[in-house]
């Protein structure tokens, strides 16, 4: 079973309160923690009625366009891929696991799952019955495969050509 997540305002809703905890978990000491101290940095100023209303400090949300952003958001993917990873495999004790897991992480890091735009998809070993059921648990729709993940195809076969080929085109059309 392969689980395609979306998460609702991924960069937006983290917490900065786990990101720090993920990276202590990581070896990154708080004093010295360039990653915390590029997402605590940001502040902001709102104009009304054209005149500023003063500053104010997020206390989370990760900055898109910082070159470190897609790093700190890999911390917390894998948090809840080990959270995952840990507890799972594919029957209906274990699909249930898998919410209350969605459920914690959602709590922990302020991240929300799409349901609407997250799919499953299944081995051919799982009968159309079982999939029905899990996916039903989950409250997700059942694709036959996952045609692309970040723009990249999500099933490579043996000629690793087509993948780069494709790749290779996208790159030269953004020039």
């Amino acid at each position: 079973m392969a689980l395609k997540l979306d998460m609702a305002k991924a960069y937006d809703r983290v917490e900065w309160g786990f990101l720090e905890l993920l990276c202590l978990r990581w070896g990154l000491q708080s004093s010295e923690n360039i990653v915390m101290h590029c997402v605590s940095s940001v502040s902001f100023s709102v104009l009304i009625n054209r005149a500023h209303s003063g500053e104010f400090t997020p206390s989370r949300g990760l900055r898109q366009g910082d070159p470190l952003t897609p790093y700190q958001f890999i911390l917390c993917a894998e948090a809840l891929f080990g959270l995952i990873d840990k507890e799972v495999e594919a029957n209906v004790e274990e699909v249930n696991t898998i919410k209350d897991v969605l459920r914690v992480y959602e709590e922990a890091s302020g991240q929300m799952v799409s349901l609407e735009k997250t799919t499953v998809s299944f081995s051919k070993g799982v009968g159309e019955e079982r999939r029905r059921v899990l996916a039903d648990i989950l409250g997700v729709k059942v694709v036959d495969i996952h045609n692309k993940y970040l723009g990249l195809p999500t099933v490579v076969g043996r000629s690793k050509r087509v993948l780069t080929k494709g790749v290779k085109e996208n790159l030269w059309k953004r020039h």
